[in-house]
């Protein structure tokens, strides 16, 4: 059984081998042509996710320790690794160490395939709740799909807000930090969210005209960052997978308070016939990544495809 690295999957990979997966996946996952099982929450946002793409020869199995407490107090970097089994033999023929790169590089890819469809005809500041790893990702993304460089934060920790305006400006970024998320909302026109919030930071009231947002960070039960009259009131809703409406996400909490109306589109479905939604001026629109687990697996194939080819 091999067994890959990072460094051994950034050897065989590119950016855009990556985006050229993901894209595939979304539109094959509406099509129906993927078997994604669910992925099973377990104690301190540890999870498994599992899942096999119809006629390919992989099982894909994902382990994630989850638990940033855990690994603050321990001081214990993140672990995850996939398994990758074959179909025809039910053998595990690779394990990939990927400490979570795989998730976070899909996350962000996902995001902007979003934004090339829903980014406002009038960019002057993008505004980024959170200053992690996640944040990096999306800000480190954004130049594929616009030249805007003026980017507002907000972070809850003063310190790893200061590190992330360090790091993204020696990126070429124009980083300021804002001292409320009000204030970045009332001036960007884009926002990414990728806090783990259990209540909402962006209120409807503060989202001006021509806003679109996308919302990261709400990719587990229980977890939101957007005030439910926001999604009532946006002209279009997008969503990365229709499974996870009622589970996980922005949406099902829209849901669970008797929203009913403003039915969210597919995101694959969105790329695939971009006549779907075009916005207007004004519109507000959101798109809500909750964490689709078939990108990852499609990533996690080609991968070791790369490897055993290479």
């Amino acid at each position: 059984m091999d067994i890959l690295t990072l460094s051994d999957i950034k050897k065989n990979i590119s950016f855009d081998d990556i985006v050229n997966c993901v894209e595939n996946s979304l539109i094959e996952q509406s099509n129906q042509s993927i078997d994604q099982l669910d992925k099973v929450d377990m104690i301190d946002n540890r999870y498994i996710k599992y899942g096999h793409t119809k006629n390919k020869s992989y099982f894909i199995m994902e382990i994630d320790s989850g638990n940033l407490f855990s690994q603050r107090k321990l001081k214990q970097d993140k672990t995850s690794f996939i398994f990758v089994i074959s179909t025809c033999t039910g053998k595990p023929v690779a394990i990939i160490q990927d400490n979570g790169w795989i998730s976070h590089i899909r996350a962000a890819i996902v995001s902007m395939l979003a934004h090339k469809h829903l980014l406002p005809s009038k960019l002057e500041q993008i505004g980024i709740m959170g200053s992690g790893t996640q944040a990096r990702q999306q800000l480190l993304c954004l130049p594929y799909i616009t030249s805007c460089k003026q980017i507002s934060i907000w972070s809850r920790s003063l310190e790893s807000g200061e590190k992330f305006i360090q790091e993204m400006s020696s990126a070429g970024f124009k980083v300021s930090l804002a001292s409320n998320p009000e204030e970045v909302v009332k001036n960007s026109q884009l926002i990414v969210t990728t806090t783990p919030s259990q209540q909402p930071i962006i209120h409807n009231e503060w989202v001006q005209p021509g806003t679109h947002i996308t919302a990261v960070g709400a990719s587990g039960a229980g977890k939101q960052e957007l005030d439910v009259e926001l999604l009532f009131s946006a002209n279009q809703l997008v969503i990365d997978n229709k499974d996870n409406i009622f589970k996980c996400g922005e949406i099902s909490q829209a849901y669970k308070s008797g929203f009913i109306d403003n039915h969210p589109i597919e995101l694959g479905e969105l790329m695939e016939k971009p006549t779907t939604f075009q916005r207007g001026v004004d519109d507000i629109t959101v798109f809500d990544l909750t964490g689709e687990a078939s990108s990852e697996f499609e990533i996690a194939a080609m991968i070791y495809n790369s490897y055993i080819n290479n």
